[in-house]
């Protein structure tokens, strides 16, 4: 096979200014799925003049175990290097490398801009061939997971003694910021009695703050075990508190008001004035717009710093408690200033005034550049591998190549996404080239397979922005997957209900799968929360127990309700969620519903 390589033409090739044809795309797919059975099943007559033959050798030698020659492993790279999927084919052969001890060869292929694990790779085969570099080797050891290549990196460099303890003792804060105690503690008891003390009290702190005050009340971490405590009970933490202690009188008057307690408003009556945290600040007002206090409101929002005044939320409902307030002027004033905003906040001022939104630009045109941008070859090899559905490899190959564009370019970059049907690619390439105040910013070329939902298209299509930015295969930390961000326990039992036919996670990277499910979960929020929109979406985003803990006690304006969601993410995701909706109800689709239409009552709590 490594004959066959070297005498393998690569470089820029020529392409027709047509797509694909069926026959190369399903060529090409149908080689791509035989590629683990037949090691020659990259070659391809069909696509001989195309950037995919290369993408299937690429692939092809990712796939084997075997590790080429040093120089033809250096020819390949070269010749490879317009195709961006060529360094995963570097990092499998760096990795191979270390499993069969060619530590020369791992060394070799090594690149700085490789992740953790790698680096680990690389400072093991380092070592291994005689070469310690010990400010390099502290860097890891204090920064890197115990797991994998770095988790030997870790336990040999204790073995070795590549360390001292200054290192081992920063890992351990570190490990204690991370809440990362079981090996913390290990490594502190290995350290002496000293930093087993350390660790220990750091944890009891956190994990038992109440024993840990009564220890120590003046201890080192007096500060960590009162924020604990006042998160857990704020009440009761009162009494442990010193006057001076301003940070944390006002962190404790923030949960009072989370937790809707009695003693809020006695206990914000005692605070001095002005207050420092811009969280109780910001949780006073929603407190007092709770109470529909309008006066109290004014005159806590007047008090504000101007970089927090001047935020288009509080001016917002400053010229709602205004017009509460008689001063219908300057509530007007603040209002039209309002409206003339592309936001939340302008659209829902314009509502009250009864006027028009101003909505984003249309596309710019983007005349004949775009035939020079599909001209180059790196640009050419996106667009393939996007048209066979490698939707990963084909946004790695676009991104590589977006430092090398000029302005301009960057601008065309927006209209070829736009043309590709490309969302996710036409947002990122809008923000990154100015043009935030354009209709790229909200694509609409997955409104078709959004139709005929149990939920508007609009609706649907403002959530899967919110949540991916129309990526087909996000993923997110907490496990979330696909265009909807499905959980796989949540798109399992929903998989039920929906009488689809559960393939396992996978299954949820799926476009159309993962619209359904997640369609038909939000359909259920919204039949759960009757028919409440904003509602809805916040139990989309926190889960239905949340929001059932959040409904009021009595009817509460919704704009208000939404505005007083304990949750930061929640609160700006329903904003996000319903000012996408109606943009694209405003400009794509049937002009039908605004925003303060979305603003059906919210539930009353059932106590």
């Amino acid at each position: 096979m490594f004959l066959l390589i070297v005498t393998l033409t690569v470089g820029p090739i020529p392409l027709n200014a047509s797509a694909l044809s069926s026959d190369a795309i399903q060529s090409f797919q149908q080689a791509w799925a035989e590629l683990d059975g037949n090691a020659d099943s990259w070659v391809v007559p069909s696509l001989a003049d195309s950037p995919l033959q290369i993408e299937l050798h690429i692939e092809s030698l990712r796939r084997s175990s075997e590790l080429p020659p040093a120089d033809i492993r250096q020819a390949l790279l070269s010749d490879y290097a317009a195709h961006a999927s060529v360094q995963r084919l570097r990092r499998h052969w760096l990795q191979r490398a270390w499993q069969v001890q060619n530590y020369p060869a791992v060394t070799a292929l090594y690149r700085p801009t490789d992740g953790l694990t790698t680096q680990c790779t690389y400072r093991l085969a380092r070592a291994a061939l005689g070469r310690i570099n010990t400010s390099a080797l502290h860097s890891l050891y204090v920064a890197a997971p115990n797991r994998g290549a770095c988790g030997d990196l870790i336990a040999t460099a204790d073995e070795q003694q590549w360390v001292g303890a200054w290192s081992k003792a920063e890992r351990m804060k570190r490990l204690l910021k991370l809440g990362q105690y079981n090996e913390a503690q290990a490594l502190a008891d290995a350290l002496g009695p000293q930093n087993t003390r350390l660790a220990a009290d750091w944890i009891q702190a956190r994990q038992d703050p109440e024993t840990y005050l009564d220890r120590q009340p003046e201890g080192q971490h007096r500060k960590a075990a009162l924020r604990r405590l006042i998160s857990k009970a704020p009440d009761s933490a009162g009494v442990r508190l010193q006057p001076d202690e301003r940070d944390l009188q006002e962190w404790r008057a923030v949960h009072l008001i989370l937790d809707q307690h009695p003693k809020v408003d006695s206990t914000l009556d005692e605070l001095a004035r002005p207050l420092q945290t811009r969280s109780l600040k910001e949780w006073e007002a929603r407190h007092l717009l709770i109470q529909e206090d309008w006066p109290r409101l004014l005159k806590r929002i007047q008090a504000f710093p101007p970089s927090l005044k001047d935020e288009s939320l509080w001016r917002y409902w400053n010229a709602h408690a205004q017009e509460k307030t008689g001063q219908q002027a300057a509530a007007q004033q603040a209002f039209q200033a309002l409206a003339q905003r592309t936001s939340y906040y302008g659209f829902l001022a314009a509502d009250r005034l009864g006027r028009a939104y101003r909505l984003p630009r249309p596309h710019p045109s983007a005349a004949n550049g775009l035939g020079r941008l599909t001209q180059r070859y790196e640009i050419q090899i996106a667009m393939d591998l996007l048209t066979v559905g490698q939707n990963t490899l084909a946004r790695q190959q676009w991104r590589s190549v977006w430092p090398t564009l000029t302005g301009p370019e960057k601008k065309l970059a927006a209209a070829l996404a736009l043309q590709l049907q490309w969302p996710n690619e036409e947002i990122r390439a809008a923000v990154n080239a100015g043009l935030a105040d354009t209709l790229h910013l909200y694509p609409d070329a997955l409104r078709p397979v959004m139709q005929n939902r149990q939920i508007d298209p609009d609706w649907l299509l403002g959530l899967t922005r919110t949540e991916s930015l129309f990526q087909p295969d996000a993923k997110s930390r907490a496990g979330a997957l696909g265009l909807m961000q499905i959980l796989p326990s949540t798109g399992k039992r929903q998989a039920k209900v929906s009488g689809v036919t559960w393939r396992g996670d996978a299954g949820l990277l799926v476009p159309d799968v993962n619209i359904t499910l997640g369609a038909d979960y939000l359909a259920a929020m919204f039949k759960q929360f009757e028919q409440s929109p904003a509602a809805a979406t916040a139990a989309y985003n926190a889960g239905p127990n949340a929001v059932k803990r959040w409904l009021p006690a009595q009817a509460i304006d919704p704009v208000l309700w939404v505005e007083t969601i304990p949750f930061k993410e929640t609160r700006n995701y329903v904003k996000k969620v319903l000012f996408a909706a109606t943009l694209y109800n405003q400009t794509w689709g049937k002009r039908d519903r605004l925003l303060s239409d979305r603003m059906a009552p919210i539930p009353i709590r059932n106590d």
